[in-house]
């Protein structure tokens, strides 16, 4: 299955992202930032650079016809209110 996680580089992502890949899912990971791509490809996940609130970027990274698929949003409510 195709997973897509946002908070990916969080306690709770990077486990997920862990467990995921170790049952042979193919996981994608959204970051805004592109300094992040290089831990989130080492514990296992695609980075995605996209705005998680940006919907129209989200669905272009998960278009994917005749795919199974899975999105998780692990990013933190808290952050996105004091913006």
């Amino acid at each position: 299955m195709r997973v897509l996680i946002a908070g990916a580089s969080g306690a709770i992502g990077r486990a997920l992202v862990r467990r995921l890949r170790a049952n042979q899912h193919e996981v994608f990971a959204l970051t805004q930032s592109h300094d992040s791509a290089p831990a989130l490809k080492e514990n296992g996940a695609e980075p995605v650079i996209a705005n998680a609130l940006d919907g129209a970027a989200v669905k272009a990274h998960t278009d994917t016809p005749h795919e199974e698929q899975a999105k998780i949003r692990r990013a933190r409510a808290a952050k996105d209110a004091e913006s």
